[in-house]
């Protein structure tokens, strides 16, 4: 049999073979594309000839090919060749060693299946030059197409001879499309066009899609959603006066005052307007607000969160109706009241029914408005939660599913209900929106494309990046010590559905890299048998950042020589990226990290439950989100200021509650497991010692610190939008997001079962869109 002709029978599907007739009888088969299908059950090893018999095969307008055999395992993807470039008159033999038993679906392969089954098989050849340029020229035509369509848009809203709604709804699909890098401009134009149509009581009037498109999208691009409504204008006045809950610099107010019991506070230079609404005004080129109070540091416990009071009705509003020349920016006045009134015209819950599109449409809208409220709004918006996704529970088990399927909102409802903002991976969400709304029309339609490009263009990318980061791994000395427990295709899918630009890179690198030692490090001290002593050497070693002092314990040396020179090299590279020495930055994180990793496995050599304040204080830094954030983050090529820092560095109140978020979550999620494996010490065990009160109960509770400490970081992440690049803030949440999403089900990162999340990973790194 023909050997190219073989091989390329046996690798073609969804479009990742494309073999063209040449010379040497070779036909284009992409036909065959179900056969990859079959291989993974058929073949427990392959030995495959490539090019030896043919080699004609190849596109002579193509100089090169590049070839990439993957084997997709249970704990990480397995590169067992270096890629290779083949020319048309070379002769190249590839042989394919059989991968370990444990696979990525090897759940659902036939009992009939060797247990050595190669059960994902892909055997990409990369496009030539010619068909990379041929995406790349569609590409600019539909970038050209979609920028005129804004700007028309944009125009219509300008001239008031549009309505927001199509404006609005353009923007929302290309944001959840992530192709919105393309459309700057054009978006932000839009963006603020709307909100100088928005009414302060009513929102865009009867059209109830685009208000609560607006209130989302508005808030979500820095547009103050506050109140003008006397309840609500104050409404984070209590948060602001709380000084020591946002640890700021310290100044001294030039004005003080009172207004109906809620104090006022007016730093020096702020424009005249905005002295009479300081709540309602942050700017990086404006002193902030803040009291002299109590600044903690980064050990704060849960008694130590207040709860935020809500605004007196009592207070009074001054009216704005402009802003000064030569104000910095706006400061949108919308009240979420309007989500109440929206609301109330839905009516009782039990009688409401969602019948319509129009009416699916809107719950879906109103639902994903929910997650985006600030603490003070925490009544309302919870009620709006409930009774959104009452009525999407309701329409999407009993409601017409003709609607539901012709319109593909059943799958939208499902992806909104089982994702929300807490958990959501915007890269996965992409790939939803797609299928969604395949195949579109004008303008849609152009984006949908747009999309798919973007995304096959990237995911070649990460192929790429997860092999280097492949081979980086297997040469550290440590890789041979301990398995690296989910691998570098589950730490990539983390930062990579968050961050996925192609100017990221690094940033995908670091963190894969800080997610390899944070993950080996733990498994280390969690060994049976590991002496306490040895761990103390080793967070000695790491205190005095000097490879020599675990010299005398080989399981920890080879690990912390590998681990010390990663994180020099990445500061070093951070520090020329950002223009400035944050190597210390780097060192302090980890060695944080590593001494809570130290105080904890103290308390598992004891046997002993430490209260809930000890805990916290020394499993905040010990969840890693401080060195991993840090690390990675200041690998971007944006510089981030002393401002960024201070607002979302160590010690600030955004990193506090990120820290707290995930520890809570991930004690959520593993405490049946750990407590099993003789790990005593969790959120949920301090909690019920020192309440007295069962399991269900503390899980409760803590479930409820994690709603609230969420709004907190919305607000904390809305406060510092002008002083932090978007990129930054989208890295600074997706921290807290990955810990939702990981442990959602469990550990999913860890667990070799999670069918959902293995199928996750082979969709988005190698299913190509249709």
């Amino acid at each position: 049999m023909n050997t190219a002709l073989d091989l390329a029978k046996m690798t073609v599907k969804d479009g990742l073979m494309h073999i063209y007739k040449q010379t040497g009888g070779v036909e284009r088969i992409s036909k065959h594309r179900e056969l990859i299908d079959t291989m993974s059950t058929l073949f427990s090893s392959v030995s495959l000839a490539v090019l030896s018999s043919n080699p004609s095969f190849l596109k002579p307008s193509s100089s090169s090919t590049k070839l990439q055999l993957f084997f997709s395992h249970q704990d990480h993807l397995s590169f067992s060749f270096p890629r290779m470039i083949v020319s048309p008159s070379a002769s190249t033999n590839l042989t394919v060693r059989t991968p370990p038993p444990s696979a990525i679906v090897s759940s659902s392969v036939p009992a009939s299946m060797s247990a050595a089954g190669i059960v994902l098989f892909l055997f990409k050849i990369y496009p030539g030059n010619n068909e990379r340029h041929a995406d790349e020229g569609k590409m600019k035509k539909l970038i050209s197409a979609i920028t005129g369509h804004l700007a028309s848009l944009g125009d219509g809203l300008e001239d008031l001879s549009s309505s927001p709604r199509d404006a609005l709804t353009m923007v929302d699909v290309i944001e959840r499309l992530g192709i919105q890098r393309y459309f700057q401009e054009q978006i932000h134009k839009i963006i603020h066009l709307s909100y100088l149509r928005w009414h302060e009581q009513l929102g865009f009037h009867d059209d109830a899609d685009a208000t609560l498109m607006g209130f989302r999208l508005l808030r979500l691009f820095g547009y103050y959603v506050t109140a003008v409504h006397p309840l609500l204008l104050g409404s984070y006045l209590p948060i602001l006066s709380q000084c020591w809950r946002v640890p700021l610099r310290r100044w001294r107010p030039s004005q003080k005052g009172d207004a109906n019991g809620v104090r006022l506070l007016t730093p020096k230079g702020m424009p005249p307007l905005l002295k009479r609404l300081p709540c309602l005004y942050l700017s990086p080129r404006e002193e902030h607000i803040q009291e002299e109070t109590h600044t903690p540091s980064s050990e704060q416990t849960l008694s130590a969160l207040p709860p935020v009071s809500p605004m007196p009705e009592t207070a009074q509003a001054q009216e704005v109706t402009s802003l000064p020349s030569g104000s910095p920016a706006p400061a949108l006045l919308v009240s979420p009241r309007i989500l109440d009134t929206l609301k109330g015209q839905f009516g009782d819950p039990s009688t409401f029914k969602v019948d319509t599109l129009a009416k699916v449409s809107s719950m879906i809208h109103l639902f994903k408005c929910s997650q985006v409220g600030f603490p003070s709004e925490s009544t309302i918006m919870a009620q709006v939660k409930e009774f959104a996704s009452f009525q999407l529970r309701q329409v999407f088990l009993e409601g017409d599913q003709s609607l539901l399927k012709a319109n593909n909102l059943d799958m939208e409802i499902k992806f909104a209900l089982e994702y929300p903002r807490r958990y959501l991976l915007p890269r996965l969400e992409s790939r939803i929106v797609i299928n969604q709304l395949w195949p579109g029309s004008g303008c849609l339609n152009k984006c949908l494309q747009l999309a798919k490009i973007d995304l096959g263009m990237l995911q070649k990318l990460h192929q790429q990046e997860i092999a280097s980061l492949e081979q980086w791994w297997k040469e550290q000395e440590c890789s041979k010590t301990i398995p690296f427990r989910g691998g570098i295709l589950k730490s990539h899918f983390l930062a990579s559905t968050s961050i996925y630009e192609p100017e990221y890179s690094a940033y995908r690198a670091a963190f894969t890299k800080c997610s390899a030692f944070i993950v080996t490090i733990d498994d280390l001290m969690d060994l049976p048998g590991v002496d306490h002593l040895d761990i103390l050497k080793f967070n000695e070693a790491v205190q005095r950042w000097d490879p020599s002092g675990c010299d005398d314990v080989p399981k920890f040396k080879a690990i912390l020589s590998s681990f010390l020179v990663t994180v020099e090299d990445m500061g070093a590279e951070a520090s020329r990226t950002q223009g400035r020495d944050v190597l210390p930055y780097y060192k302090r994180a980890w060695q944080e990290l590593i001494e809570g990793y130290t105080e904890n496995a103290q308390w598992r050599s004891e046997s002993r439950i430490p209260s809930m304040e000890e805990y916290l204080k020394a499993s905040l830094p010990s969840i890693s989100s401080t060195a991993i954030a840090l690390s990675s983050l200041l690998m971007l090529p944006e510089p981030i200021s002393d401002e960024a820092l201070r607002l979302t560095g160590p010690g600030s109140r955004f990193m506090h509650l990120t820290n707290l978020v995930c520890r809570l979550t991930n004690d959520l999620g593993t405490f049946e497991f750990e407590a099993r494996n003789g790990e005593i010490a969790s959120a949920v065990s301090c909690y019920m010692k020192e309440h007295g009160c069962r399991q269900e109960e503390a899980m409760d509770a803590l479930e409820g610190i994690i709603r609230s400490c969420w709004c907190e970081l919305e607000w904390e992440l809305f406060r510092s939008i002008r002083v932090l690049p978007e990129c930054y803030r989208r890295g600074m949440i997706s921290i807290t997001r990955n810990s939702a999403f990981v442990y959602k089900r469990g550990d999913s990162y860890s667990l070799a079962d999670d069918k959902e999340y293995a199928m996750l990973l082979r969709d988005y790194f190698f299913k190509p869109i249709h």
